[in-house]
């Protein structure tokens, strides 16, 4: 009995700990504890920012986080302890122009920080910039600001969605959607423009000519109401279709813009392609689709000040090229008369197996000329008792016969 009782306090023993290991949180399937709860995201100006992001949280006695960037424009926090909301501050250069730059999470998860992020907390913070709240953070201050967010980043987007249009996007969160500095959607038109904001007002412009997108607009009630002048942007779309030669969309072809940078769109069911966020400047179109070529295989463009279409391709299905890998030369040990001739043939065989006549494209040639000579059309001549080598060659490629005489061996190569 005692033997059976050690045994059934081992059992519990190990059922407790396999329990207690298995307590670790849902999903995964890993170690016992639960992964740490994390802020991530991308800090970035139409540029990945490179410095610090530092984060606070709303503890009653604020606790701070600081990360640095990646080359990306990436960071990731550990919040595992920390108290929601976080606000966080991003602080470095893009291009040798200096920023600092908030945003708010509400929780773990994806925060990224930008100069629309930056917008949308302002906003949410009646217009003023966060600084002196991020210095002196407090529970109720943190929490004001995230209270007001969600409605806040609904009219900024609301405002702002014919630039959204402009660059081909329709973000459904600035702060969480997915970002990548690329030059590409929000990253583009971040590039694209500048976004001020001093005295309680908004203020737009183009980043390289200057002019004026959004006039200084009062932000009030965690909103501006000014009118986007989307022409000042100037940027511009180009679209085309490829199709075959019977007309028929090609879907599936990535068309490439090269240009100051590069980028690529995929055809769709149509066939069709479009380049949103496009600047001033000259360009070129290029298609590409395995087993296909394409006409013309380069197209040169130039944006200025207006939308371009009708730039199409067509594909065809392209012919593979084949390498030749052996010549056959016949009849392969013929013997003649001195004074006789014999034609050969040269046949040669290519990497899918299939065989072509090549007798009048070869290079022919005799080993012994005295004996045998042979012509570029692969007629030899038996000139004296003997033997020769006929060789004929295509490149590094060839293949050889031998040519004997009645008399006596006469050899020949291919």
């Amino acid at each position: 009995m005692k033997t059976y009782g050690r045994i059934f306090s081992s059992l519990l023993a190990f059922a407790l700990y396999v329990l207690l290991c298995g307590c670790g949180g849902g999903g995964g399937g890993g170690g016992g504890s639960s992964p740490p709860q994390a802020v991530s995201g991308v800090a970035a100006t139409g540029l990945p920012l490179a410095g610090t992001i530092t984060l606070q949280d709303s503890s009653a006695a604020s606790k701070q986080l600081t990360a640095t960037t990646a080359a990306d424009g990436s960071f990731t926090l550990d919040v595992s302890g920390l108290t929601a909301p976080y606000l966080l501050r991003a602080t470095g250069t893009a291009d040798g122009t200096s920023y600092t730059l908030y945003s708010l999470a509400t929780g773990p998860g994806t925060c990224n920080i930008n100069p629309l992020t930056d917008l949308a907390v302002t906003m949410a913070n009646n217009g003023q910039e966060p600084t002196s709240l991020f210095n002196a953070p407090s529970t109720s201050g943190i929490s004001a600001v995230a209270a007001k967010l969600s409605s806040a980043l609904t009219s900024m987007q609301t405002q702002l969605t014919p630039l959204f249009n402009q660059v081909g996007i329709s973000p459904s969160n600035i702060i969480t959607d997915p970002y990548v500095a690329n030059n590409q959607g929000i990253d583009l038109l971040l590039a694209a423009i500048t976004i001020s904001v001093a005295n309680g007002d908004v203020t737009i412009v183009n980043s390289s000519s200057g002019a004026t997108i959004l006039p200084a607009t009062s932000i009030s009630g965690g909103t501006f109401n000014g009118t986007v002048n989307v022409s000042a942007l100037a940027l511009y779309t180009i679209s085309g279709t490829v199709t075959n030669t019977s007309s028929a969309a090609i879907a599936g072809v990535t068309v490439t813009l090269a240009g100051s940078s590069s980028t690529t769109a995929t055809t769709d069911a149509n066939g069709n392609f479009t380049f949103a966020g496009v600047p001033n400047g000259s360009y070129a179109l290029s298609a590409a689709l395995s087993g296909y070529s394409f006409s013309p295989a380069r197209i040169p463009i130039v944006v200025t000040n207006a939308n371009l279409t009708g730039e199409n391709f067509a594909g065809s299905v392209a012919v593979p090229t084949l390498a030749l890998v052996s010549i056959a030369v016949t009849p392969a040990t013929p013997s003649i008369a001195v004074g006789a001739t014999q034609q050969f043939k040269a046949t040669g065989t290519y990497s899918d197996n299939s065989t072509q006549d090549l007798t009048a494209s070869v290079t022919w040639s005799s080993s012994k000329t005295s004996v045998v000579t042979i012509t570029t059309g692969g007629n030899a001549t038996m000139v004296t008792v003997g033997s020769a080598t006929i060789t004929a060659a295509s490149g590094t490629i060839s293949g050889t016969a031998t040519l004997t005489s009645t008399t006596g061996a006469i050899s020949i190569f291919w």
